[in-house]
């Protein structure tokens, strides 16, 4: 998804709006390192996120537990425990 809106903002800048790059390599050079910057942006971004989900998932299963400690430790209350 990020690539391809990579390349409709090249399409835009380059072809709608009429921004001149002169010569093949340049041309070449421009789209490989827009294109290269995308996937650092991506790679990136999904690092961040990968590491933002376990950080949620490793969060969620503590206030699980205890609330489930709490609700057992409610449950004893007021009972007396005979031998």
């Amino acid at each position: 998804m990020h690539l391809s809106g990579a390349f409709y903002n090249l399409f835009i800048r380059y072809v709608m709006h009429q921004n001149k790059v002169k010569g093949v390599p340049a041309q070449t050079a421009l789209t490989l390192s827009l294109c290269f910057l995308n996937i650092f942006r991506i790679v990136f971004i999904s690092h961040i996120c990968k590491n933002a989900a376990d950080e949620v998932i490793y969060l969620t299963s503590i206030i699980v537990s205890t609330i489930i400690n709490f609700i057992i430790k409610l449950s004893f209350i007021g009972r007396e425990i005979k031998p």
